[in-house]
């Protein structure tokens, strides 16, 4: 349930392929219920997805998956992050299924693992570097960084793209002379060997020199709204005081309206005050890439844009 002709579905494929496999492929963008309607035909147990493929079946369609639960001995994740409950549920409806998600780019496809059902405690994290594979954090001077120092995350090892082709400048751009490779995402190490992603460091909000991670602000706003679909962008600070300030856009699946004012409410305790979405949009549909990835710029372009109106400005 995922594009063949992008990293994590042509892994796949050839995975599949290399144990001698049956590979069973829907034409045509994912279908909840052809997906279901496969696995039943002919007898999968396994299944391959975006996370986006899920969150579509969480809610109303939930009772489809639980037709193949008991089925299903594989499931394997990637390309984007999972929402906290969404893996919890995964683990309740597919009781037998080793679930597996992994962390990479087309350069450094599956760069982590992690496996939901023997490191439930660590569900937050993007698991530890796979089998081979070096996972570093460097500050913005090149300057490799200690456990729980937050920085870009490097890449190094065997399955690392060798370039890029015909593109010298972007090799140097995105290669280090040790011959790491320099994603572009934001994250840090914690003292078991754990990768926690930040985000996209193009992403990352910088209010008046603190860092926040839109990631980590949306997944406390999906614990207090779990119908609510969600995205957090910076956009410059309207006062011009702090650089940038985050700002919530949610498509509301129940019809609900969130202010500003709930917000500030029900994430006081949840979060850094600092950290809490001061302007809110409700907007029809969030911009989506073909794998299911947000896409922050395209949305931050419409808010710039004044595209999209505010619910309410708390002062």
């Amino acid at each position: 349930a995922l594009p063949l002709a992008h990293s994590f579905g042509f892994g796949r494929s050839l995975s599949i392929f290399f144990v001698g496999g049956t590979l069973v492929v829907n034409n045509g963008s994912l279908n909840p219920m052809a997906l279901v309607q496969s696995v039943l035909k002919y007898q999968c147990d396994a299944i391959s997805s975006v996370t986006s493929g899920f969150a579509m079946f969480f809610g109303r369609l939930e009772s489809l998956l639980q037709r193949i639960g008991s089925q299903i001995r594989f499931i394997e994740l990637g390309s984007a992050p999972m929402p906290l409950d969404h893996e919890i549920k995964l683990l309740e409806i597919f009781p037998k299924a080793r679930i597996c998600m992994h962390y990479g780019l087309a350069e450094a496809s599956r760069s982590t693992l992690i496996d939901f059902r023997k490191e439930q405690r660590k569900l937050h994290t993007a698991g530890r570097p796979s089998p081979n594979v070096a996972i570093s954090i460097s500050d913005d001077q090149g300057k490799r960084l200690g456990e729980m120092q937050m920085g870009e995350i490097l890449v190094r090892g065997d399955h690392v793209a060798v370039g890029y082709w015909h593109n010298d400048e972007a090799h140097m751009k995105r290669y280090t002379s040790d011959n790491w490779f320099k994603t572009g995402d934001y994250g840090f190490i914690d003292e078991e060997g754990y990768l926690h992603l930040l985000g996209r460091k193009d992403e990352m909000i910088n209010m008046g020199g603190l860092k926040i991670s839109p990631l980590e602000v949306e997944e406390k706003i999906r614990e207090a709204y779990p119908d609510c679909e969600v995205c957090v962008v910076g956009v410059p600070d309207p006062e011009g005081i702090v650089g940038e300030i985050p700002v919530l856009c949610y498509v509301a699946k129940d019809g609900r309206t969130i202010t500003p004012s709930d917000l500030s409410h029900v994430l006081s305790n949840r979060l850094d005050r600092n950290k809490i979405p001061r302007i809110v949009y409700r907007i029809e549909s969030l911009p989506k890439a073909g794998n299911g990835k947000m896409v922050r710029s395209e949305l931050r372009k419409k808010i710039l844009s004044g595209s999209v109106h505010e619910v309410e400005h708390v002062q």
